[in-house]
């Protein structure tokens, strides 16, 4: 028992010395918080990404082009090969 809380002793020591060193940029951001014109660059940025992936083609799309593709090239096939008999 003496071990666990020892172990846990040094782990709570280090999480401290970790807040220590992180409060002054905590303690800066709630002051300035984020900026408007952050917010809109990240908005901007999101609304791209989503537009670019909207125009993407869905797995339904693919499928059924390579079914489309297989069926054509089945067909050319078969209309050589009874035009060769």
């Amino acid at each position: 028992m003496e071990q666990r809380v020892g172990a846990l002793e040094q782990k709570l020591d280090r999480i401290e010395n970790i807040l220590v060193r992180l409060e002054p940029d905590i303690r800066d951001f709630a002051r300035n918080g984020a900026k408007q014109a952050d917010l809109h660059k990240v908005q901007l940025e999101l609304s791209e990404i989503k537009g670019k992936l909207s125009s993407y083609p869905t797995w339904w799309m693919l499928l059924v082009a390579v079914i489309a593709t297989w069926g054509a090239g089945a067909g050319i096939v078969f209309s050589l090969l009874s035009k060769v008999h």
